[in-house]
């Protein structure tokens, strides 16, 4: 259980470093991203909008994603790992 929540955090991690980096990013450079979930979020961060969250196979990570892209606050109560 440990070790998923520290795989669960270290993915929140990468996903907010990774939407940092790219920012500026185009979705069309989303896809030399090798992880389909990271790749589904930069889609979504880029223009593509929040339906790109739901192609984001970790349900934790896919709340985050809509709450990044427009869902809010309200989008956080779906994560259920009290860790973000």
């Amino acid at each position: 259980m440990k070790f998923l929540t520290s795989a669960v955090t270290a993915l929140v991690f990468l996903g907010v470093t990774l939407s940092a980096a790219i920012g500026h990013a185009q979705s069309s450079q989303c896809s030399f991203i090798r992880d389909p979930d990271q790749q589904a979020q930069c889609r979504a961060l880029t223009g593509a909008g929040a339906a790109q969250c739901g192609f984001i196979r970790e349900s934790d990570q896919q709340a985050f994603c809509r709450a990044l892209t427009g869902g809010g606050s309200s989008a956080c109560g779906f994560i259920r790992s009290a860790d973000r």
